[in-house]
């Protein structure tokens, strides 16, 4: 038997299978991210700067199973049995019979179906519910935003919603990111956007501040699977590939608006000047500098 086969062998069972994994970070917030999914064993591969979001793509190896052991024990074996002067391979067969060839096509099998596998990150799945305090009707608020006798109690008159997750300190400018569902946009006319407008104007007025990230969404899921606190749970409960194909998908029309109050997306810094709304900024996005009022 020649080197050159033997080998050939070895590069086989030595060879080393990656797993990919894509995400979307938004800009300014890329260091943080690489950082959090190379401490889980990831290597960032590629990075894509766009519009808002910068896109990431890490690999790492493939867990390796008992069949990929059993695999590399089984070439391993078979290399070292045909290494074997021929008179030493008739004397093994005629000890062993075919149980030797047999365990050898049976780990060569199941190492291949065990390779063939992809996994998911292992972080446990969960749900985010938010809390009452965190769902907002159009049922009109009972306190007054104003000790004076005169002043008109503020009443919240937009669209349903629910703040589906929040994200403190996120881009160079550590701002608060919000996640907002709401089912109720009528979206055959341009008035959708005042609905919108009234969900940031109430976020700014109970925070006190103009100054953070709200992304408004009609399916749940694009917050769930976008929200860096809920990604890795998202991934592990419906897998990778329904992350990387599906969703993208759904954000073309399911990703309304997205809200960036202090922060400028073109420079990538703090501003005390920045505030803009990009409407379906996943599909064909279209700009709006506008600004909530907090007063009362």
């Amino acid at each position: 038997m020649s080197d050159k086969s033997i080998g050939a062998g070895s590069r086989v069972a030595e060879e080393v299978q990656y797993e990919h994994n894509e995400v979307r970070a938004i800009r300014g917030t890329e260091a943080s991210n690489i950082a959090k999914w190379e401490k889980d064993g990831w290597e960032l591969v590629d990075q894509n700067p766009g519009l808002l979001w910068t896109e990431l793509t890490f690999r790492r190896p493939k867990p390796k199973t008992a069949g990929t052991y059993l695999k590399a024990f089984a070439l391993q074996s078979y290399a070292a049995f045909r290494r074997l002067e021929p008179q030493t391979q008739k004397r093994a067969m005629a000890v062993c019979g075919s149980l030797v060839l047999v365990m050898v096509i049976a780990g060569v099998a199941v190492g291949v179906r065990g390779g063939s596998g992809s996994s998911v990150p292992s972080a446990s799945p969960t749900k985010v519910v938010a809390s009452a305090s965190e769902t907002r009707s159009e049922e009109p608020s009972q306190t007054a935003t104003s000790t004076t006798p005169e002043a008109e109690a503020y009443t919240y008159r937009g669209p349903k919603y629910e703040i589906v997750a929040r994200d403190k300190e996120q881009t160079v400018a550590k701002l608060d990111q919000y996640w907002i569902y709401t089912g109720k946009l009528n979206r055959s006319t341009a008035a959708y956007k005042d609905q919108v407008k009234l969900i940031v104007a109430d976020i700014a007025r109970d925070q006190a501040t103009d100054k953070f990230l709200l992304e408004v969404v009609t399916n749940k899921e694009i917050a769930l699977a976008e929200s860096p606190s809920t990604m890795e749970s998202f991934i592990a409960e419906h897998g990778i590939d329904y992350f990387q194909k599906a969703i993208p998908k759904k954000e073309k029309t399911g990703w309304v608006a997205s809200y960036a109050g202090g922060f400028d997306y073109d420079a990538v810094e703090p501003s005390d000047t920045a505030f803009e709304i990009v409407w379906t900024p996943a599909g064909h996005p279209t700009f709006e500098k506008w600004q909530p009022d907090t007063t009362d």
